[in-house]
């Protein structure tokens, strides 16, 4: 890099040589092999551009100075290159990428500026980087933002990675409650409907309510049919409850039915 930062200056062509009183000038070596060496750097720049840049360098005469032809015509393509490339990065966000995904796009983008000569310092890139992470990030970011000292890069990128197997496995926990409620809610105990629990047992009436008041039929079919072969709430055949509710003693008047137990002959107030 010497001879195209100028750190290696070109030494004089010729050389003065003293012999005794005599002084003549010699031709210096050294010039000859400065001469050489930075030839063979001028050829390699022109064989590594292409036809619309190697005609700036065209005439020029060293090393240095076909680089300084080319950071002059670069120079404002590189700031306008710069700010480009830095919009991007305020503009990128991780969305729906992975944490790797993003990380790598953004320090792709950072090595580009690096590669034109305008390098970013890591709390730079770190800014841009923490303004593009989701919510998901925000406790990662507050403790970021509190540090005194910048975290290296690597560091963060480990940081990064943490958070994300640590929310990976905290929704892997809410999938596995959420199935676990669902289960509960609709593969539990079956609930228990009109029929499939036993016999229906109606409530009581009231004991102030009309005598011959008949309670409800049961539901249970104990193998008969529905009309003549049910069975009552205590186990008596269903044409007999009927029969014993209508029935009337030697005197003709009917006799009262209980609506507790349902049995002939005395009222609820004296079951």
């Amino acid at each position: 890099m010497g001879y195209v930062d100028g750190s290696n200056p070109c030494p004089a062509e010729e050389i003065t040589v003293t012999t005794g009183e005599t002084t003549t000038q010699h031709a210096n070596p050294a010039f000859g092999r400065w001469v050489q060496t930075d030839q063979s750097i001028l050829s390699a720049f022109v064989s590594s551009m292409t036809e619309g840049v190697v005609g700036m360098v065209l005439f020029a005469k060293t090393a240095r100075e076909a680089w300084e032809t080319l950071a002059g015509a670069f120079a404002s393509t590189s700031v306008a290159c710069s700010t480009g490339i830095r919009t991007q990065m305020a503009d990128l966000k991780k969305n729906d990428m992975s944490i790797n995904v993003y990380f790598h796009r953004m320090k792709a983008l950072a090595d580009t500026l690096a590669s034109i000569g305008q390098p970013l310092r890591d709390e730079e890139f770190i800014s841009y980087l923490l303004a593009g992470l989701d919510s998901d990030y925000d406790a990662l970011y507050e403790v970021i933002n509190a540090r005194t000292t910048t975290i290296p890069v690597r560091d963060l990128f480990a940081q990064l990675q943490a958070t994300k197997h640590r929310q990976a496995a905290r929704r892997a926990d809410l999938t596995a409650n959420q199935h676990a409620a669902a289960f509960g809610a609709f593969g539990g105990a079956p609930v228990v409907a009109y029929g499939r629990a036993g016999p229906y047992r109606a409530p009581a009436p009231s004991p102030f309510a009309p005598t011959q008041m008949r309670s409800a039929p049961s539901t249970y079919s104990g193998g008969g049919s529905t009309g003549g072969g049910g069975r009552d709430n205590h186990g008596r055949d269903s044409r007999d409850s009927h029969d014993n509710r209508d029935s009337r003693g030697r005197d003709g008047r009917p006799h009262p039915t209980c609506q507790l137990c349902d049995t002939v002959g005395h009222i609820a107030s004296r079951c």
